[in-house]
């Protein structure tokens, strides 16, 4: 967005730090990139927990949302998120779960036990109803099911009228950076799914990858080529001739870029040599996904006016928690550093939002801010934390 007008927004009012603000303008014109990329080869599904403030937009943007917990469920329903577009997944899922998302008509509901199959087998058969289910398979952790129980399920599911195995969901994790961890997964998926058909005839007619595509966040890694590793991978895909149709999850992916996070100096002073800049947010609202303890820089910009020929000083910026750990960037340059400067934090859209320890030391919530065709509205007042860590709610 405009730095100027962003400047203004601020020395207005308009906008006030610690906060977020969200440009939907970017989100979408990002999701259009990715379909002109991927035309028929794969579609889309965004990970809701990445950032459940961006799937308001997402209504009429033609793509899946993953719902991981019985609260994302609701929020779909509150932004009237199309049913059929819902994937709704997570480890644990309960009977009251199960009877929510059927309630709601959702399009897809992920098995990721035998316990979550025996819930929706039941209900089908209790109510008399149909449901389409995608098998997790596990990549080694707490999540899915091993490759046998999934061939078992697969086997026998002439004996389950009422459901509808669509195919196969996979995901390893995020930040992936190599593209043969991604051809090795996609080619182990194709080898099981040729496996399926050979087998037990079973054609799967959707593959649900969560690719885990890395975004570029600190000093050092490339930002002139965003779209390098999803053309690499949309490429693999094609390349490999899936029978199934491929659903690329991705969250960080799709909202990272579309999100930022300001605050404002509150302090500075030099402790044994060393200069130490105090913000009113911290790491309780900003969390990059790799930063080693602070020690890599992601893009800051200082808001204002300064002069060329100031020379850059090294600055460790902190938050305002009591803890050691409440280091936002260990060594950062910054040219006549003062109280009253903003910092603006890039691609901030995925995770912080949410992941961030809000209520650690009781401080206030930021606010959040959508952005779009130059407007500001905020769609989130902040939130006093104490209010949240008491018995009552009287305070």
């Amino acid at each position: 967005m405009d730095r100027e007008q962003l400047i203004l927004a601020l020395e207005q009012g308009k906008v006030k730090t610690p906060c977020y603000i969200f440009n939907r303008d970017i989100l979408l014109k990002h999701l259009e990139s990715m379909k002109k990329m991927a035309q028929d080869t794969v579609s889309f599904c965004y990970a809701m927990k990445a950032n459940p403030y961006v799937i308001a937009w997402l209504k009429n943007a033609d793509i899946k949302v993953e719902v991981c917990s019985p609260g994302e469920l609701e929020l779909c329903r509150h932004y009237e998120i199309l049913p059929q577009n819902i994937i709704f997944s997570g480890v644990n899922k309960t009977a009251e779960n199960v009877a929510r998302a059927f309630e709601t008509g959702v399009g897809t509901i992920t098995v990721e036990s035998i316990k979550h199959f025996n819930l929706i087998k039941s209900y089908c058969e209790e109510h008399h109803c149909s449901a389409d289910i995608l098998l997790r398979l596990t990549s080694g952790a707490q999540f899915g099911m091993d490759r046998e129980l999934l061939e078992k399920i697969v086997s026998k599911r002439a004996e389950y009228p009422y459901l509808t195995i669509e195919g196969i969901h996979f995901f390893s994790g995020t930040q992936k950076k190599k593209a043969e961890k991604i051809k090795e997964e996609l080619s182990g998926l194709k080898e099981l799914l040729d496996g399926l058909k050979e087998k037990y005839q079973y054609q799967a007619k959707i593959l649900e990858y969560g690719a885990g595509l890395s975004v570029p966040y600190f000093e050092g890694e490339n930002f002139d080529d965003y779209y390098g590793n999803l053309t690499q991978t949309i490429e693999m895909i094609g390349e490999l001739s899936f029978s199934a149709h491929v659903v690329l999850e991705l969250g960080r992916y799709i909202a990272a870029s579309c999100g930022e996070y300001l605050t404002t100096v509150e302090d500075c002073k030099i402790n044994d040599g060393h200069r130490y800049a105090i913000v009113d947010g911290g790491i309780h609202h900003l969390n990059y996904y790799g930063q080693n303890m602070a020690m890599r820089v992601p893009l800051i910009e200082k808001l204002g006016t300064w002069r060329q020929e100031e020379e850059k000083e090294e600055w460790c910026i902190c938050g305002s928690l009591c803890t050691f750990a409440d280091v936002l960037v260990r060594k950062a340059a910054f040219a006549n550093l003062k109280e009253g400067d903003i910092l603006r934090f890039q691609n901030a859209g995925a995770y912080s939002v949410t992941e961030a320890p809000f209520l650690f030391l009781s401080r206030r919530m930021p606010d959040i801010y959508e952005y779009s065709k130059g407007q500001y509205l905020k769609i989130r007042a902040g939130i006093e934390a104490y209010r949240l860590n008491c018995e009552k709610q009287s305070l």
